[in-house]
Protein backbone atom coordinates (compact mmCIF):
# COMPACT_ATOMS: atom_id res chain seq x y z
CA UNK A 1 0.00 0.00 0.00
CA UNK A 2 1.07 3.17 -0.90
CA UNK A 3 2.87 5.69 2.47
CA UNK A 4 -0.10 8.01 1.71
CA UNK A 5 -2.73 5.77 2.29
CA UNK A 6 -1.52 4.43 5.23
CA UNK A 7 -2.25 5.39 8.94
CA UNK A 8 0.32 7.89 10.79
CA UNK A 9 0.76 4.66 13.43
CA UNK A 10 1.76 2.13 10.92
CA UNK A 11 4.25 4.27 9.18
CA UNK A 12 6.11 5.04 11.93
CA UNK A 13 5.95 1.22 12.62
CA UNK A 14 7.37 0.10 9.63
CA UNK A 15 10.65 2.81 9.74
CA UNK A 16 10.63 2.02 12.90
CA UNK A 17 10.53 5.56 14.25
CA UNK A 18 7.76 7.46 16.38
CA UNK A 19 6.06 11.04 16.44
CA UNK A 20 9.40 12.07 18.65
CA UNK A 21 11.93 10.37 16.17
CA UNK A 22 14.26 7.41 15.93
CA UNK A 23 15.72 6.51 18.87
CA UNK A 24 19.16 6.01 19.91
CA UNK A 25 19.68 2.41 19.31
CA UNK A 26 17.89 2.95 15.69
CA UNK A 27 20.18 6.06 14.59
CA UNK A 28 23.17 3.89 15.31
CA UNK A 29 21.91 0.93 13.19
CA UNK A 30 21.08 3.45 10.66
CA UNK A 31 24.53 5.17 10.80
CA UNK A 32 26.01 1.73 10.32
CA UNK A 33 23.89 0.42 7.18
CA UNK A 34 23.92 3.77 5.69
CA UNK A 35 26.74 6.29 7.34
CA UNK A 36 26.29 9.57 7.82
CA UNK A 37 23.59 11.96 5.34
CA UNK A 38 26.50 13.88 3.99
CA UNK A 39 26.67 14.97 -0.02
CA UNK A 40 30.19 14.56 -1.40
CA UNK A 41 31.86 17.53 -2.93
CA UNK A 42 31.48 18.33 -6.38
CA UNK A 43 34.61 18.40 -8.90
CA UNK A 44 33.72 21.50 -11.42
CA UNK A 45 34.40 20.97 -15.00
CA UNK A 46 37.07 24.03 -14.66
CA UNK A 47 39.11 22.05 -12.17
CA UNK A 48 38.63 18.14 -13.38
CA UNK A 49 40.56 19.66 -16.58
CA UNK A 50 43.02 21.22 -14.70
CA UNK A 51 43.69 18.51 -12.81
CA UNK A 52 43.50 15.88 -15.83
CA UNK A 53 45.82 18.45 -18.24
CA UNK A 54 49.55 18.38 -16.75
CA UNK A 55 50.79 21.39 -19.25
CA UNK A 56 48.23 23.26 -17.32
CA UNK A 57 49.64 22.50 -14.03
CA UNK A 58 52.62 23.54 -14.73
CA UNK A 59 51.84 27.19 -16.21
CA UNK A 60 49.71 28.55 -13.79
CA UNK A 61 50.99 30.39 -10.79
Amino acid sequence: MAWDKKEIKEVFEELNSSPKGLSSEEVGKRLDQYGHNALKEKMVMISAIYHQVPILQKTTI
